[in-house]
């Protein structure tokens, strides 16, 4: 009886324990062009920007509310004229988001998603004008 016990309570917390977390990130609609890679040589930097946003979850992190909405976070940053390269996205769990999951028991489970990147205005051909966006 001892060994069933040991067992169901394994399972239980094996159960409990697991989880997978999915994080869906659109920028379908953003005015300008975004790429991972770096400003090449013809590209004028402009700023650098970094941005934390916490994601919030349900239930061991099993039910997501929310994601990072890419086209206004970058679009503060990006004007007319210039597009974002060397996009970084990282999510993680900092201590702050760890401590909420201490403390509630795993009702609410945050998460913090960091977007940064460079803003560049691109030369077109020929040294013109920065070229148009792309859609």
């Amino acid at each position: 009886m001892k060994r069933i016990a040991v067992v169901v309570l394994a399972c239980l917390c094996l159960t409990v324990c697991s989880g997978c977390f999915r994080t869906v990130y659109r920028g379908e609609e953003l005015p300008f062009n975004v790429a991972f890679n770096r400003p090449t040589g013809t590209e004028t930097l402009v700023s650098h920007f970094e941005e934390d946003k916490w994601n919030h979850y349900f239930l061991f992190a099993l039910v997501p509310t929310s994601e990072p909405d890419m086209g206004r976070i970058i679009g503060r940053h990006a004007g007319p004229g210039q597009e974002v390269r060397n996009l970084q996205i990282r999510h993680e769990v900092t201590f702050l988001n760890a401590l909420c999951w201490f403390l509630v028991g795993g009702i609410y489970n945050p998460m913090t998603t960091t977007i940064s990147g460079d803003v560049v205005r691109v030369q077109g051909a020929g040294g013109g004008p920065p070229s148009a966006p792309v859609r």
